[in-house]
């Protein structure tokens, strides 16, 4: 039955999900993890290309409770009793330098499909906010390193 189907699919891909992010992490190789997840994902979606909906569906929910998880532990899991003033704003500075960049290039990119400088604009500040995600498994990384070190 196509529901069986599904949450096989879907208690398959999540177990796997969870295999290389803590087999990862065991056999030494933090990023591997994440890496496998991203690639599994890939794989799965690609040859259920036909049938992926009711598994998509149902990570979408899961992903409904999954994301504010996410993001609150990897917030309780900084400590920012050792951040000096400094840190701070050489990471605003960090931060308001790849925004700029990010907004000149999105603006760049996309010229010559025959859309106005205002549409270019809203085009560069609508695509701001995409990756927020991938910086959170990068923080993780970054801070998985930094915990290590000191």
């Amino acid at each position: 039955s196509p529901g069986y189907k599904a949450r096989n699919r879907l208690i398959y891909l999540f177990a796997c999900g969870l295999l290389t992010v803590f087999g990862g992490k065991r056999a030494g190789f933090t990023g591997a993890g994440a890496l496998g997840v991203v690639v599994i994902s890939f794989v799965a979606s690609h040859g259920w290309s036909t049938e992926k909906g009711p598994v998509a569906k149902s990570f979408k929910i899961l992903w409904i409770y999954a994301q504010p998880a996410l993001f609150g532990l990897t917030g309780a899991a900084l400590d920012v009793d050792f951040l000096s003033a400094e840190i701070i704003g050489l990471g605003l500075v960090i931060l308001a330098v790849g925004i700029i960049v990010r907004l000149v290039v999105t603006f760049f990119a996309v010229s010559g499909q025959g859309f106005t400088v205002k549409e270019r604009l809203f085009i560069a500040l609508a695509w701001l906010p995409k990756a927020t995600v991938q910086v959170f498994c990068i923080l993780y990384l970054v801070l998985s390193t930094a915990l290590k070190l000191y």
